[in-house]
C-alpha cells in the first residue's frame, strides 16, 4: 500500500441511512417519478413492485445486492422496496464513488442465492486523502467510459456476426417462393433407431450424448462420457454418423449436432436419419438450425410445462427442398460461413474478456497507488 494511505474496517466506513419519506401506493402513483430498487437490485422506472411500504432514499449512495453480490452506484433519489438490497452510505472521509469502486475489489465467495453481506463486513477499505480519491475517481470514470464504449461496440459486432449467419442460413434454406413442391419432414427424414439397454456389454463403452452435452447454437459437444462412465440405466437411442441429433427440450436453445462417431443419445434427443436421395445430412442439419424451423418448433412446444417438441409436430413441418446436388452446394457454403462466424465470435469474446481484465487491472492499480495517468 502506498505511503499515506489508510485502511479502515468496512463497518467503520459507513453510517446509518435515514429513510426520508415513507411512500404509499397512492403517493407513488401520483408522483410516479422515482425508480424502484427491488430485491434483485434492478432499477425499474415507474413500476410498483409489490404492496409493501416503500421508502424514498436520497443520493448519492452505494447499493449492495445481498443475494447477487452486485454493487450499484446511485446518484439520484430513488425508492427502496422490500429487502435484499443493502444501502451503504460512506462517511465523510470517503468519496462515495471512490467507495463504490473500492468495494468492487472485495473478495466475496459465492454462496448461491444467499445473503453475502456478512462477507462484505469482513472487508477493509483502503483509501488516500480526499483529493487523491477524487483524482482516482476521475481517472477511473474516464477509463471505464471508454471500456464501456468498447464493450458495447464489441457486443454489437458479436451480435451482428451471429445475425449475419442466421440471415444467410435462412435465405439459403428458404424456398417459400421457389415454386418447388413442399414436403413434410416425415417425407425427408425418419427416426429408425430403437431404444437399447446401455448396461449391456456391447453398449457400455459407447459415448453418450445428452442435451446438456450440446452447446447452444454452436453444435459443439462438451464433456461427453461413455455409458459405463455415466453409469446409465435407462433406455437410450443408438445413433451413427449418418444421423443428425436434435434436442427436443427447449427448442429455443437450438441444440443440433452432426456426430462424427457412433454412440448413444438420451430419449430427449431425436436421432434423425435423412432419407437417401431426398435430403443430405448437412442440409438437414442446417434446416433444423434455421430461424424459421426454430420459430415453428417453439410455437409447437409453448403449451408444455417443459417446452418440448413432440414427434408429430416435428414431422409435420413443411419444407421445399432443392436437388440433392444443390443441397450439397448450399451446405458447403454454409460450412464456410459458419467457420468464419465462429472465428469472429471467438475474437470478439476474447476482446470482451480482455476488456474485463483491463477493468480489474485498473482497479488494482487504483487501490495500490499505481494509477498515475
Amino acid at each position: 500500500m502506498k505511503a499515506g494511505w489508510k485502511t479502515t474496517p468496512f463497518e467503520d466506513c459507513i453510517e446509518p441511512v435515514t429513510y426520508t419519506t415513507k411512500i404509499q401506493r397512492k403517493d407513488f402513483l401520483s408522483e410516479g417519478t422515482f425508480p424502484i430498487v427491488s430485491q434483485e437490485d434492478d432499477l425499474i422506472n415507474g413500476r410498483w413492485e409489490n404492496d409493501a411500504d416503500l421508502f424514498k432514499v436520497e443520493r448519492p449512495l452505494v447499493l449492495f445486492g445481498d443475494h447477487t453480490r452486485s454493487f450499484k452506484y446511485v446518484d439520484f433519489d430513488f425508492v427502496l422496496g422490500a429487502d435484499g438490497v443493502k444501502i451503504l452510505k460512506p462517511k465523510a472521509f470517503l468519496h462515495p464513488r471512490y467507495f463504490y469502486f473500492q468495494l468492487q475489489t472485495a473478495k466475496l465467495e459465492s454462496l448461491g442465492y444467499a445473503r453475502h453481506y456478512r462477507l462484505l463486513k469482513e472487508h477493509s477499505v483502503i483509501y488516500p486523502d480526499f483529493a487523491e480519491q477524487r483524482r482516482i475517481v476521475t481517472l477511473l470514470d474516464e477509463a471505464f467510459a471508454d471500456i464501456a464504449t468498447a464493450k458495447a461496440n464489441t457486443e454489437k459486432n458479436l451480435q451482428n456476426a451471429r445475425e449475419l449467419f442466421d440471415n444467410t442460413l435462412q435465405s439459403l434454406v428458404d424456398c417459400t417462393s421457389c415454386g418447388r413442391t413442399k414436403q413434410s419432414m416425415a417425407d425427408v427424414c425418419d427416426i429408425t433407431s430403437k431404444l437399447v439397454d446401455p448396461r449391456e456389454n456391447q453398449y457400455l463403452d459407447l459415448p453418450h450424448v445428452g442435451a446438456g452435452n450440446i452447446e447452444t447454437k454452436t453444435s459443439a459437444l462438451v464433456d461427453v462420457k461413455t455409458a459405463r462412465e455415466e453409469n446409465l440405466i435407462s433406455g437410450k437411442f443408438l445413433f451413427d454418423e449418418s444421423m443428425v441429433l436434435y434436442s427436443k427440450i427447449r427448442p429455443y436453445l437450438m441444440k443440433v449436432v452432426r456426430p462424427d462417431f457412433n454412440g448413444l443419445c438420451s430419449a430427449d434427443i431425436y436421432p434423425l436419419a435423412p432419407k437417401p436421395g431426398v435430403i443430405n445430412r448437412d442440409y438437414l442439419y442446417y434446416l433444423l438450425l434455421a430461424p424459421a424451423f426454430t420459430e415453428y418448433a417453439i410455437k409447437g412446444s409453448a403449451r408444455a410445462g417443459m417446452p418440448k417438441v413432440n414427434r408429430e409436430h416435428l414431422f409435420a413441418y413443411q419444407v421445399a427442398l432443392p436437388s440433392v446436388q444443390e443441397q450439397t452446394r448450399i451446405s458447403e457454403n454454409l460450412d464456410e460461413i459458419a467457420t468464419e462466424t465462429t472465428r469472429l465470435e471467438s475474437i470478439y469474446r476474447q476482446k470482451l474478456t480482455a476488456l474485463d481484465d483491463l477493468k480489474k487491472s485498473l482497479l488494482h492499480q487504483a487501490f495500490s497507488g499505481q494509477l498515475t495517468q
